[in-house]
């Protein structure tokens, strides 16, 4: 079976999207495909602030605490979520107990005190 898609010559060669490329390296054959203007920013997404509770990040703001802390967290009670989140034993034996430079259980106190996001 022949190979269908193109591969930069022996010593290399300039693909058509203007980029250098090493020799048998696969070659970019599309001009629209330049990455040295870099990458397009993501689009906004929604994200889960709260139980059953899916919003946009305020402006200024880019985690929610709820989605931080994960499997890290649990309800006080699954029945009854409007009760807060505490530290899940075993997710913080697992993952441990911060989250990028944050204690897990000072999460759950600012989620549990009204605050959403960070």
């Amino acid at each position: 079976m022949a190979c269908t898609t193109k591969r930069a010559a022996k010593g290399g060669e300039i693909g058509a999207n203007g980029e250098w490329y090493e020799g048998g390296k696969f070659i970019n054959t599309v001009p629209e495909n330049r990455k040295k203007e870099g990458s397009t920013k993501g689009k906004a997404r929604k994200m889960q602030f709260a139980p059953y509770q899916w919003a946009f990040a305020p402006e200024g703001k880019s985690f929610a605490i709820f989605a931080m802390v994960g499997a890290q967290a649990q309800y006080i009670d699954r029945y009854k979520p409007e009760l807060g989140i505490c530290p899940n034993p075993a997710g913080v034996a697992y993952y441990g107990d911060e989250y990028h430079g944050f204690k897990v259980a000072e999460l759950c106190d600012r989620f549990n005190a009204g605050e959403r996001w960070m």
